[in-house]
This record gives structure tokens, C-alpha cells and sequence, in this order.
């Protein structure tokens, strides 16, 4: 009786480290999809800025070209706002 006890002590430590391994990949999975959706959301933020700063520009007759050099924003886009 007791060798079986000591069989499945060692049984469920191994389950518990093995629950336990999964638990600690699954958060760490989580927070680098929190970091992926906050570049995301940082980087969709900086393109809207940019593209008001454009038309901004652009409404103070500024160069295209200038424009385009400054914010990295084709001229065609440019053109288009």
C-alpha cells in the first residue's frame, strides 16, 4: 500500500509540473499578445498623427515633395488627402 501511495505522490508531482509548465507558457503566450495589440494600436496611432500632420501641411501649401520626404508618405497618398 504504502509503495502504491509513493507512486502516485510521484505521479501527481509530475502532473502538477507539467499543469504547472503549461499554465506559465499560456500567460507568457498572453502577455506577448498584450504587447503585440499595443505596438499594433501604438504604430495605428502614429500613422493617423502623421497623416494629419500631412494635411496640415499640405493646407499650408507646403511642397508635396517636402511633404512626402518629411512623413514617409508617398505622394500619391499625399495627393489624396
Amino acid at each position: 500500500m504504502a509503495n502504491n501511495l509513493g507512486k502516485i505522490i510521484i505521479i501527481t508531482r509530475y502532473n502538477l509540473g507539467i499543469t504547472m509548465r503549461k499554465l506559465t507558457e499560456l500567460r507568457e503566450k498572453a502577455i506577448w499578445d498584450e504587447k503585440d495589440i499595443y505596438v499594433a494600436g501604438l504604430d495605428k496611432g502614429i500613422k493617423q498623427k502623421t497623416i494629419e500632420i500631412a494635411k496640415k501641411m499640405k493646407e499650408e501649401n507646403i511642397d508635396i515633395n517636402i511633404i512626402s520626404r518629411v512623413t514617409n508618405i508617398s505622394i500619391t497618398e499625399i495627393e489624396k488627402l
